[in-house]
């Protein structure tokens, strides 16, 4: 009998639990990596979240249309105003407070913006008060070198506007299809190898 066949070692118990193995494993690793996949990465939708303008003109945007890209780690445990000025997001903001604005606006330091919007919005605060406390109060802000420093002369109270964001699943999909196919061909080769030092050749006998 010619035992350079896959009919030989087929009989073999060891040959039959190798391949148990080997199917188990490749299922197994498969089942890590879509989960993994599967609760770790989501893609905001820029056409379904919302920006909704809680102060000025009162409008709601898509992401889409005010043309600003977010992160999804920003929104892991919801959206929270304060913690969304603490993140790096300055560029976003900007744009966010532009298009909420009922006149022009220009914006440099978004929590200088946020300060004027505060005092002009506490009733506690004559009017005739407020620009002298604007005056002084940003200039401490513009000496902070730090977003936490910052924020010290902030309330957050005033929130000028609320990102409500919406996920989309197809990324994960698409990694998870991916990431089948790329162990298939990953697996096949290990099994090609393993032929070709077995039997010395890639698609031995029967």
């Amino acid at each position: 009998m010619d035992k350079k066949n896959l009919d030989y070692f087929n009989n073999k118990p060891w040959y039959r639990l190798l391949k148990v193995a080997y199917v188990t494993f490749f299922v197994f690793l498969f089942s890590i990596i879509a989960l993994g996949i599967f609760f770790g990465i989501d893609d905001i939708n820029r056409d379904n979240t919302k920006i909704v303008c809680n102060l000025g003109n009162r409008k709601t945007f898509s992401a889409r249309d005010i043309g600003i890209y977010l992160e999804k780690d920003d929104f892991n445990r919801g959206f929270n105003y304060k913690r969304y000025f603490l993140s790096g997001n300055e560029d976003n903001i900007k744009d966010i407070m532009k298009v909420c604005a009922e006149k022009p606006l220009y914006v440099g330091d978004v929590f200088i913006t946020q300060k004027s919007t505060e005092i002009n919005h506490d009733d506690n605060i004559l009017e005739d008060e407020k620009l002298t406390r604007f005056i002084t109060e940003s200039k401490l802000i513009k000496d902070e070198y730090s977003n936490e420093g910052k924020s010290k002369y902030l309330t957050f109270e005033q929130e000028i506007f609320t990102i409500q964001p919406s996920f989309t699943f197809k990324s994960k999909l698409i990694y998870i299809v991916s990431t089948m196919f790329s162990l298939i061909i990953l697996f096949e080769l290990i099994r090609r190898i393993f032929y070709y030092i077995v039997f010395g050749k890639f698609i031995p006998k029967k």
